[in-house]
């Protein structure tokens, strides 16, 4: 992320100042509403197969990885940690465009219990630090990266929804989270699109080009509620 940028603009507006439209006069707005604006919208142009190719490299997927192996080195494994799917595909959308938002003091809960853990007004990975590695819980953690994303103006669509409207309406480079009941459980990148099936990438279980309906399969018989899906679409450029 543009960090020192970021805080350029930022400096340069008046804390309270009023936005206007068409002159009127719509709302005030705080530093940090600002920081917000911009860290999602300015420059953000996400490219699905750019998110696709990072995936199918660090895949991990044995004979069919290109050839960056388990996660890049620059990134931590969080396998015992919580799980590395969410970590995976935060990676993957970073490759295509995600822009991440950093205050500098996040941490991830399961990794440095003595630091808190920023709200969700905070997405970055900031590798490793001494002996720790530094993640809010937003870049690492289903179901906190669902309420980021679904907040996130850098998504153009978020819907939980049905198997069939994910098979119809996913894109290269968008992101399927498999939801029990209320909560997002696992997260997945879609690495292919054909007219019957819909394909995946993945960690903990290393995939490439799982097809949606083997891995649906699975989780039905995981949950213990209600199993849905969640849609996450990005602007994309072709």
């Amino acid at each position: 992320m543009r960090k020192k940028y970021l805080k350029g603009i930022v400096a340069g507006m008046m804390v309270g100042a009023v936005v206007l439209t068409n002159g009127q006069i719509v709302s005030a707005k705080t530093e940090k509403d600002w920081q917000w604006d911009f860290a999602h919208n300015y420059g953000v142009i996400y490219e699905g197969y750019n998110a696709r190719d990072y995936a199918l490299k660090y895949c991990g997927e044995v004979g069919t990885c290109k050839t960056g192996g388990y996660n890049n080195a620059k990134y931590h494994n969080f396998v015992g940690h919580g799980g590395d799917c969410t970590n995976f595909v935060s990676q993957c959308i970073k490759r295509g465009g995600m822009v991440e938002v950093d205050d500098g003091r996040g941490y991830n809960n399961s990794d440095d219990d003595d630091k808190p853990s920023p709200g969700l007004d905070y997405y970055w990975c900031a590798g490793k630090q001494g002996r720790k590695w530094k993640a809010t819980d937003t870049w690492t953690n289903c179901d906190e990266f669902e309420e980021y994303m679904r907040k996130s103006r850098s998504v153009t669509s978020y819907r939980r929804t049905s198997e069939e409207f994910v098979r119809k309406n996913a894109a290269v480079g968008d992101v399927v989270l498999f939801v029990d009941g209320n909560d997002a459980v696992h997260a997945m990148i879609v690495t292919m699109v054909t007219k019957k099936e819909i394909y995946l990438a993945g960690h903990s279980n290393n995939r490439d080009k799982h097809p949606l309906a083997e891995a649906c399969d699975s989780y039905k018989n995981k949950c213990d509620y209600r199993f849905t899906l969640t849609l996450l679409k990005f602007t994309s450029v072709k």
